[in-house]
């Protein structure tokens, strides 16, 4: 049977492997995850050259393909296939083309990241391959840990997305709430504190993003975020496209395996439900 190893930092590479277990029943899928170093991206370049080798190094030669489970990880890709070039690495990577076609009215796109650095050079070159003429990159500083540990809820990631983005009504009856409480309270006042108290830093071209923003696409450019997934759709609405690019990394796998008819042959399968049942408490 082949051989599959998956590498990152916390929940995200461990989302990964399952995600890759589920797809392809006919490969062994083990991981190794280095949960004592995360996370990488707050790292500099040498530390995580010397991470990915040192917890690397013992299993080179001894599986089919190595998955690099992150995007951080992932920009070191060359990196590594210059330090073992009789070894077979994928990484995730960005598909352009599928954010085109998520296009409803060419509006806007909203860039979730992480804890990576916003000016690296992997950052902006993305930024300056995105089409449309708005552009929002929206760090969520902290999340990758609450969701490492389980306790990040539909209700956290509202209050922390509220002040900077158009979200969808929950219900009628918050609604008339919202509705019912004075102007200068529900609007300037609340609206200022949630700001300040948010984690979320939100970019534009042109700087900080002022006014809240009604996105097309949302792109998850974290493994992370395929935990919260559901969560975010609920909250953008029907009309807000989201992509994480699994689909484009279980092709790129399955071509290094020279596996055929296999990927995207089903449906995206869920994380653990248990971890879903906690992420929906509020």
């Amino acid at each position: 049977m082949l051989k599959v190893l998956v590498y990152d930092s916390g929940w995200g590479g461990e989302l990964v492997a399952d995600y890759l277990a589920n797809e392809l029943k006919v490969v062994e899928v083990t991981r190794l995850i280095d949960w004592r170093n995360l996370p990488y991206g707050t790292k500099s370049s040498s530390e995580i050259k010397h991470l990915l080798c040192e917890n690397l190094k013992n299993h080179i030669g001894k599986v089919n393909l190595v998955v690099l489970g992150g995007f951080v990880v992932s920009e070191y890709i060359e990196y590594l296939r210059k330090q073992f070039p009789n070894q077979a690495f994928v990484g995730l990577s960005i598909d352009i083309n599928q954010i085109i076609r998520s296009y409803c009215q060419s509006n806007s796109i909203a860039l979730f990241i992480g804890c990576q650095d916003i000016e690296s050079r992997f950052m902006q070159d993305l930024r300056d391959q995105l089409p449309g003429p708005q552009l929002a990159t929206v760090k969520t500083e902290g999340w990758e840990e609450l969701i490492d540990d389980g306790e990040i809820s539909s209700a956290y990631i509202r209050c922390q997305l509220a002040p900077h983005f158009k979200l969808k009504t929950t219900s009628e009856r918050e609604a008339k709430r919202r509705k019912n409480l004075p102007i200068a309270e529900s609007i300037q006042a609340s609206r200022k504190i949630a700001r300040s108290q948010s984690t979320v830093k939100v970019y534009t071209r042109e700087g900080d993003a002022g006014a809240q923003l009604t996105p097309d696409v949302v792109i998850l450019l974290n493994t992370h975020f395929w935990e919260i997934e559901h969560i975010l759709e609920q909250l953008f609405g029907w009309r807000v496209r989201l992509v994480d690019f699994r689909q484009k990394l279980l092709h790129d796998v399955c071509a290094a395996l020279k596996l055929r008819g296999v990927d995207g042959a089903r449906h995206k399968c869920s994380s653990n439900s248990k971890r879903h049942e906690l992420l929906d408490e509020y």
